[in-house]
């Protein structure tokens, strides 16, 4: 019976969907982000990134992944167009641009009452609907919509960032705001 469970890591969500867009098996070990195992952070110096073994070799980027992915199921890949479907995005627009658009905005100061934030700072908290507060929220959501215009004038155009069709580039940037999107 297979057993379908979703990540809950941005980066590790991408290659979840590549992996499903492809229909090519995979296994996702879930860990505690909190407290990954010892193996695991010795292995790496990222122990924050998703991690792959292809045939006893490790890898971490996720750029990295997805091109050893692509390379080791070309038939799946080239099956119904998907990698030949490049992004029609500005090369510089990164969706790792997206993903700090979106952070800085949830992340924007001052800190709200009782966040994580506020307890370790000497700055004072505000309570929400105090008029510094609003004022901070109103220009960072500014700031978050001044980054997303240009996402957001292509798919006014177009259904995917790679076109009539998704590719690569709209995993990345759907993992991307996929965490940013439920807050």
């Amino acid at each position: 019976e297979q057993v379908i469970v979703g990540c809950g890591c941005s980066f590790t969500s991408v290659l979840e969907h590549l992996c499903l867009e492809l229909k090519i098996p995979y296994v996702l070990h879930a860990m505690d982000p909190e407290d990954k195992p010892l193996w695991f952070r010795n292995m790496f110096e990222k122990p924050f990134t998703p991690a792959m073994c292809w045939q006893g070799t490790f890898m971490q980027e996720t750029a990295d992944i997805i091109a050893k992915i692509m390379e080791m199921h070309p038939h799946e890949a080239n099956a119904n167009g998907f990698s030949s479907r490049k992004s029609m995005l500005p090369a510089e627009y990164t969706s790792m641009q997206n993903l700090l658009a979106g952070w800085y905005y949830v992340g924007h100061e001052p800190f709200d009452e009782g966040s994580v934030s506020a307890e370790g700072s000497e700055e004072a908290a505000l309570p929400v609907d105090s008029p510094e507060r609003l004022q901070a929220r109103e220009e960072a959501l500014n700031v978050f919509c001044e980054k997303m215009s240009i996402l957001e004038a292509h798919l006014g155009e177009h259904l995917y960032c790679c076109g009539d069709a998704p590719g690569v580039d709209d995993l990345m940037r759907f993992g991307a705001l996929q965490v940013l999107l439920l807050m």
